[in-house]
């Protein structure tokens, strides 16, 4: 998770360079760690940030931290949220403070609408999350079967397909290769290994919520 949100960091900067950001994450440990990565990504890359914490649940307490979170932002006009939020939260939080200032993610946001509900309070929410997830029409993707029992939540789908990936790499190791990249099912993959340090990267896509769901865009 440092990862996507190191490189959420990089994207927001393309997007929107000289920003300062104001960084909105839960009290998980999971959660200031996705928090804690973006801002010093977003620090190393020039830019400046503040950090909020709201807590989870629907008590007096969070209600509270959400609306002083609402006051900073009429207040300092950020000009960008950066949300280390699981989708419930995101929720909350977007439904309070609106749709005026960009408010960007990792994959951690994301969330399936049930059928007739389009989350209107989403709309406009750019966010990272794996080509399993948002691009299911990319070619790679399609060469996969997806899951046909019970319905599964997003986590269970990412990890059905962290497994076709995991499987991909295997064999590139079991036929002795050394470096590859692959177009996987949860990013574009990246190994070298066998001369000096190990390094393996993994590259996921943008994506926009709008009305019920995901679309791809391009990242500059």
């Amino acid at each position: 998770i440092e990862d996507e949100a190191r490189q959420a960091a990089a994207w927001v900067t393309r997007e929107q360079p000289g920003a300062n950001a104001l960084v909105v994450s839960g009290t998980a440990a999971w959660q200031r760690r996705i928090a804690t990565a973006f801002a010093e990504e977003w620090a190393r890359l020039g830019h400046e940030s503040q950090l909020v914490e709201i807590p989870s649940g629907n008590g007096y307490q969070t209600e509270t931290a959400i609306g002083q979170l609402n006051s900073k932002i009429q207040t300092e006009s950020p000009n960008l949220i950066f949300a280390a939020l699981d989708p419930f939260q995101a929720r909350q939080v977007r439904g309070v403070i609106g749709a005026n200032v960009p408010f960007y993610a990792a994959s951690s946001v994301n969330s399936r609408a049930v059928a007739g509900d389009t989350l209107p309070e989403l709309d406009g929410m750019r966010m990272l999350d794996m080509p399993w997830v948002v691009q299911r029409d990319n070619a790679t993707v399609l060469a996969y079967p997806r899951w046909t029992g019970a319905a599964l939540g997003l986590d269970m789908e990412r990890l059905y397909a962290l497994g076709i990936d995991a499987f991909r790499v295997t064999r590139e190791i079991a036929q002795g290769r050394t470096a590859f990249e692959l177009d996987g099912v949860t990013g574009k993959l990246k190994a070298s290994f066998g001369n000096g340090n190990a390094q393996f990267s993994r590259t996921i896509p943008a994506a926009v919520y709008q009305s019920g769901t995901t679309r791809p865009v391009l990242t500059q």
